[in-house]
């Protein structure tokens, strides 16, 4: 449980002099770049500047650039005059580990693209442009407008700004159109192996008629957003027509849907009436700035919340590209903004800002260079925390202090220094008032206020998965958390089930989370389950076709132990005249010692196999007459010499006949069947030699 603060406040000594009075200077950081619109860090010591040509370069904290650019895609952005080009750049929040990133920009043909490209795993500072995976695209009727901004939220969505589309007064009055992304803000989830999700939480989804990715609407063209790196707080600077620029605010924990007015309202002022709802319904700007005196184009920035400049702590800084006049807005404590005007400088056509890991600010030229923005002011940032008390989950708990380059620091809980406590980070074992004293490079020192940090035993998970071993295929596994009420995460998981198919073979863990409704502390368990893979079980012996009088079949299944199943089956053969005419399955089932089931089946023809060769040269069964009547005599002519047996069965295999003949030349046997049917007389000499003809009993 957390306690806001209500005011912030540092202490601060300073061992040199300097000036109360802030004095802003830009310094050149990065000459040798061109048409600067993005600027980003990926979290370590590098800074990438996207070049509107197309290319993404890297410079480290000294502002050394690097040769060879990180991505170079010049050959998929179309025309960088104007407002075109490689527009915005995001890093994935888990970068680190999934070497992600995402970018804005107009192809070929004029239409935006949103595309996923992933690093170099031997090469952190290349990316090739065949990794690109184009996430969707937006159609722009005209070449201006075209937004470009993106930013991941504190809720790890994606969010990214869209110009109303182009040409001047929203003539498709696009903004307030919520079925198409032009004049938006929209939100999506990258946390996908491939393509996107819509966030379920977002404010038009499952709304019919609505581009469900919407999070705000009504913009003209949002040349950079960002959040607060501390408060979540959503700062949207929006471009104007003729008159005014603004900049709007959305506070964290909005639920998203606000609608910022243009094209019925330009800043405060109507600009177009025409099918517009009452002002009520709108979200007006918590900042304009008139063209009156030059200003125009307005380029936002960030929230400072860099441990160098105590004076610009918790100030957004925001410019325009007409007069280059650097400004901040800081909440006034009644609900306003107040505006501070930090000087016009002579290197203006900025087009963007941009921080490096430690929050300290850049901005970005149209024309060439990187510049850094510093302070005169030596006193850095004291800060932990905006609350008061912090009742952490657990028996430890990491205290931070704002990282600075070069800082020193020491921390103290109850009023006393704590013993090789010197790093940005203290790892806090027991409750009390903890605070940080920081030294810059300077030498200037600035004092946190203190926070008070308790301690509260999380509650205790009993959660395991049973069974903790299953066999692929196995139906969904039903599992039981306690305390009851808390959620199942991990493969496979759905809900409170466990679907081995999904998950895959393997060892997998699932973890089981609960949260205290009466303290808001969370504790986690973690249970393995194995999936196995089934056996792999094969039959053979049993050919595809075989005929009625052929004697058993020995059927062989492996791995060996398993039962054998279906028609005409006996233990471990088949038996052709058992099964009788027609089409059979015979199945071989093996489970294993974890019990893992598994089957092989075949599928075997039982034939009256009249197609038996011949003996010999010489042609001999006749049967006459075919078909004949039941009880009516049948009378078999075989034509053959020496020894032979003679045999006769029914449709099912049963021998209704059986006689030994010697035979000189031929004989005539006389049959009288009463059965109605399929019937197969078969020849066989002393050589094992056989042939065989069909007759049928009406």
């Amino acid at each position: 449980m957390l306690i806001r603060k209500l005011l912030f406040a540092a202490s601060a000594v300073c061992l040199l002099a300097y000036s109360s009075t802030a004095q802003m200077s830009v310094v050149s950081f990065v000459p040798g770049v061109s048409r600067v619109t993005d600027i980003q860090n990926c979290g370590d010591d590098r800074i990438f500047i996207v070049e509107q040509v197309g290319r993404i370069r890297i410079a480290n904290l000294q502002g050394v650039l690097n040769t060879a650019p990180f991505l170079n895609i010049q050959s998929k952005v179309g025309s960088t005059g104007n407002e075109q080009g490689l527009l915005g750049l995001a890093f994935s929040p888990n970068y680190a580990t999934d070497r992600r990133f995402y970018v804005n920009y107009t192809n070929l043909q004029g239409t935006s693209v949103i595309a996923r490209y992933t690093t170099s795993a031997t090469n952190p500072d290349s990316c090739s442009a065949t990794s690109e995976e184009i996430l969707f695209t937006v159609s722009q009727p005209y070449s201006n407008h075209n937004g470009g901004s993106m930013q991941f939220g504190p809720d790890g969505y994606l969010y990214i700004g869209f110009g109303d589309g182009g040409s001047a007064g929203d003539p498709g009055n696009r903004s307030q159109n919520l079925q198409v992304p032009l004049g938006k803000i929209l939100r999506i989830d990258v946390n996908t192996p491939t393509g996107y999700a819509t966030p379920q939480s977002n404010p038009f989804f499952g709304v019919p008629n609505t581009d469900q990715r919407i999070w705000a609407y009504g913009v003209r063209n949002p040349w950079r957003t960002s959040f607060d790196k501390i408060t979540g707080d959503f700062w949207i600077a929006d471009v104007g027509q003729n008159l005014w620029e603004e900049i709007d605010f959305q506070p964290a924990g909005d639920p998203g849907g606000n609608n910022y007015g243009w094209r019925c309202y330009e800043g405060n002022v109507t600009y177009n009436s025409t099918g517009c709802q009452p002002a009520s319904n709108y979200d007006f700007p918590v900042h304009v700035m008139s063209h009156t005196g030059g200003p125009c184009s307005i380029t936002g920035g960030y929230v400072y919340r860099g441990a160098q400049y105590a004076n610009w702590f918790g100030k957004y800084f925001f410019t325009d590209y007409c007069t280059g006049t650097i400004q901040s807005l800081e909440a006034n404590g009644t609900g306003g903004f107040n505006v501070n005007t930090y000087g016009t400088f002579s290197t203006f056509a900025y087009t963007t800002f941009g921080l490096d890991r430690y929050g300290e600010m850049y901005i970005g030229r149209n024309s060439t260079g990187v510049y850094k923005i510093v302070d005169a002011s030596c006193l850095p940032v004291a800060f932990i925390t905006l609350d008061d008390t912090i009742t952490a989950c657990g028996n430890n708990y990491d205290i931070k202090a704002l990282e600075g380059v070069g800082f020193q620091y020491q921390w103290y809980t109850n009023g006393s220094a704590i013993a090789s406590a010197n790093s940005s980070v203290y790892n806090a074992t027991s409750p009390g008032y903890y605070y940080v004293t920081v030294v810059n490079s300077q030498f200037c020192s600035a004092t946190s206020d203190s926070v008070y940090v308790d301690f509260i035993t999380p509650p205790t998970i009993n959660f395991s998965i049973f069974p903790s071993q299953v066999c692929d295929g196995f139906p969904t596994i039903g599992m039981i958390g306690l305390p009851q009420g808390g959620t199942f995460s991990g493969p496979g998981v759905a809900g409170s089930t466990f679907n081995p198919q999904v998950a895959g073979i393997g060892v997998h863990n699932v973890t089981y989370t609960y949260t205290d409704p009466n303290t808001g502390c969370a504790n986690s368990g973690v249970s393995s389950v194995t999936v196995s893979p089934l056996p792999n079980v094969a039959l053979s012996g049993l050919p595809a076709q075989v005929c009625v009088y052929n004697p058993p079949f020995t059927l062989s299944g492996s791995p060996a132990g398993g039962l054998y199943s279906g028609a005409g089956v006996n233990g471990s053969s088949f038996d052709p005249a058992v099964a009788g005419l027609g089409t059979y399955s015979v199945t071989y089932i093996y489970g294993d010692s974890l019990g893992c089931v598994d089957s092989a089946s075949v599928t075997v023809l039982v034939d009256a196999c009249v197609s038996v060769p011949e003996i010999g040269t010489v042609s001999g069964i006749t049967i006459i007459p075919n078909p004949a009547s039941a009880n009516e005599p049948v009378v078999l002519q075989i034509k053959q010499q020496g020894a032979i047996q003679v045999e006769v069965f029914d449709a099912i295999g049963k021998v209704v006949h059986q006689s030994a003949h010697l035979v000189t030349d031929s004989i005539d046997l006389d049959l009288s069947l009463s059965n109605a049917g399929l019937y197969v007389v078969r020849i066989t000499d002393v050589a094992g030699r056989q042939r065989a003809a069909r007759f049928t009993i009406r």
